[in-house]
């Protein structure tokens, strides 16, 4: 890996700054689809892992008015930057910004209605540690979502494998009624994988 697909996988510095603002723009059409699948509710207390610069948080904060939006971030750089961009929903109270990762996640059991992921699943070091983190942290009936958006010549086969592969990890994990849905973002073929705590 290079140098600056490392920042993509860690921003850091002025260049992961300014890879932040790249990732801000470019990573906007798989957030709202994210954020739709969610279907969030104004009560709603939600986590994204690997939130990075912080669009998705700022959108579903915008619908979980009476809830709370929190994330963990390995990149302290976006926690800084997702920081400025949500600095109103900070300070209120509303958004809860962490610099940590998905395997270890600084929320109690049971703190959240859903917990969602944008293309960052696979960059966790260990994704089924993660998973039952997720898992920990989700209240009993409440949601999980994956979504992976693959760079580069993705196929329909392809991406339906990354689709199989996440589904019985969270089926291996101890999520139930594990969902696969697709979709075709910038001409490119991404997958959402979600499934339910127990």
């Amino acid at each position: 890996m290079n140098y600056i697909e490392s920042q993509f996988s860690n921003p850091r510095g002025f260049i992961g700054h300014m890879v932040g603002l790249i990732m801000a723009y470019e990573n906007r059409s798989r957030n709202q689809w994210a954020i739709s699948l969610l279907n969030i509710q104004p009560a709603d207390r939600i986590l994204e892992i690997g939130f990075g610069p912080g669009w998705a948080i700022r959108q579903a904060s915008k619908l979980a008015t009476l809830g709370l939006v929190a994330g963990v971030d390995s990149s302290a750089t976006m926690v800084k930057q997702a920081g400025i961009r949500n600095r109103a929903k900070v300070k209120s109270g509303q958004a809860i910004l962490r610099h940590s990762s998905a395997v270890n996640i600084p929320f109690e059991d049971n703190a959240f209605d859903k917990v969602y992921a944008v293309n960052s699943f696979h960059e966790w070091n260990d994704s089924q540690r993660g998973i039952k983190e997720a898992r920990r942290v989700l209240v009993p009936g409440g949601s999980f979502l994956i979504i992976e958006h693959p760079h580069g010549n993705v196929t329909e086969a392809s991406i339906a494998k990354v689709g199989e592969q996440i589904q019985g990890q969270l089926v291996e994990g101890g999520f139930e009624s594990v969902q696969v849905v697709f979709n075709s973002i910038h001409g490119r073929m991404a997958v959402g994988v979600q499934g339910v705590k127990a």
